[in-house]
């Protein structure tokens, strides 16, 4: 789906850079295929019908399906203030003084409170059941289930990975000292095999990433630099 009021495609359209919003929405359909909607999201007092009229006439424009969302951030209406309090403990302030746009409307809305949002786009409601059939994915409890990704004859995905990395270190630091040893070893084995696994398909499909100043980042530098 393309995102809430923050997401890049809505606010390209907000903007009114059209053609950006169109090579962007055109570059999800390429990536998702059917898989891809134009998310609205209305509330009662109003607030989003602006800018999903906007979405929706983008949408039928450019022949995308729209479905119809609400912001979800708690289950029920009585979290609000929880939300709210969990907001101000992360910001290290009062309550009081919580600052940017707030709305008591992300809450888990009912199929009748959604349906009389968009009593005008019942396709939009329509497309939440039929996005709803196509989850199914079944996981089996404690095992992980990673990408797959070949690795060099006779090499293990660990042992891979570890090369990669002291490679990189090497090319990035000019010696392993010891710090930098004990840090690419302290890495916990099964997070670095998901990171190399996440890594791959990250180079593989261009992706670009935003930086974070944590050890698995570190690694991805690493990794990069071999």
């Amino acid at each position: 789906m393309s995102g809430c009021r923050k997401g890049e495609l809505t606010s390209l359209i907000e903007k009114g850079k059209l053609e950006e919003a169109q090579k962007i929405a055109y570059l999800y359909r390429e990536v998702f295929g059917k898989d891809f909607f134009i998310e609205l999201i209305r509330y009662p007092s109003r607030e989003g019908f602006y800018d999903s009229y906007q979405l929706a006439s983008f949408a039928k424009e450019e022949g995308f399906p729209v479905v119809a969302t609400n912001n979800v951030h708690y289950a029920e209406l009585k979290e609000y203030r929880v939300k709210e309090l969990l907001n101000a403990i992360d910001q290290n302030i009062t309550i009081f003084q919580l600052q940017g746009y707030r709305t008591v409307e992300q809450y888990l809305k009912s199929p009748k409170e959604m349906m009389r949002l968009f009593k005008d786009l019942p396709e939009a409601i329509d497309a939440t059941t039929e996005i709803a059939s196509r989850c199914n994915l079944e996981l089996e409890p404690g095992k992980p289930h990673f990408p797959k990704f070949d690795t060099p004859k006779g090499e293990t995905d660990y042992g891979y990975l570890s090369k990669l990395a002291f490679e990189g270190a090497i090319k990035k630091y000019g010696s392993i000292t010891p710090k930098i040893r004990n840090r690419l070893e302290g890495i916990n084995k099964t997070w670095l095999i998901l990171i190399y696994h996440l890594l791959f398909y990250i180079l593989l499909k261009n992706i670009k990433v935003k930086d974070k100043p944590c050890c698995y980042q570190k690694v991805f530098c690493l990794f990069h630099s071999a």
